[in-house]
Order: structure tokens, then sequence, then C-alpha cells
């Protein structure tokens, strides 16, 4: 996955889309101003203004099923997943044919009376 992904994913609805950021002309963006993360201070020396950076918050869109705000949020690269072959040249290497099977447990006898 070498492209950044965004998941889109409404939880009032369940409306679901991936999207790389290209084909979001059809949603209706929300608009949303940066956050001040400091109150400005004076310096004392140079006696000019000093204000810290903000922060600018995700983008959000309308769900166009029932109109709630969704938030934009990238999709983090899952683990690589092994194929058959790998699952079953790790069994040859372990020893054993079924790595999955447990201990055999022996029949419980009817209970007398």
């Amino acid at each position: 996955m070498a492209e950044k992904l965004y998941r889109l994913y409404c939880e009032m609805c369940s409306w679901n889309r991936y999207t790389d950021g290209t084909d979001i002309q059809d949603l209706t963006e929300y608009k949303r101003c940066v956050v001040q993360t400091g109150i400005p201070k004076i310096d004392p020396v140079t006696k000019k203004v000093t204000t810290k950076k903000p922060i600018s918050l995700p983008k959000q869109f309308r769900c166009p099923k029932c109109g709630r705000l969704v938030t934009a949020r990238k999709v983090v690269e899952p683990p690589p997943v092994a194929t058959e072959e790998e699952i079953k040249d790790e069994n040859i290497n372990s020893g054993s044919e079924e790595s999955n099977v447990g201990p055999e447990i022996p029949p419980v006898p009817p209970a007398s009376p």
C-alpha cells in the first residue's frame, strides 16, 4: 500500500468509504477552523508578541445517507498475511503436520446410579 488511504465511516447508519482523497467531490465538507494552542506572550527582549503554532483539525464530511458528520481517518497498513505455502513450510519445519491440534482428551465414562 504505497498511497495514503483514508476511511470515512458513519457510526449512525454504517456508511463506509475508503478513499485516497481524489474522489471526495460528491461529499459536502464541513469547514473547521484551527485551534489555538497557547496564549500570546510578549518577548521581554524584542518586545514582540509570540504565539505558538496552532493545531489544524482533521477534515469532516457529511454522510450522504443520514447527514451526520464523519471524520476522515488514516488507514494503517495491516501486517502481511501468510500464504498457505508459508504456513505449510512452518509446519514442516516445526516437525508437526497439524499445529493446531491439541492433546487428545479421553472420553468420560457414563455415571452409574
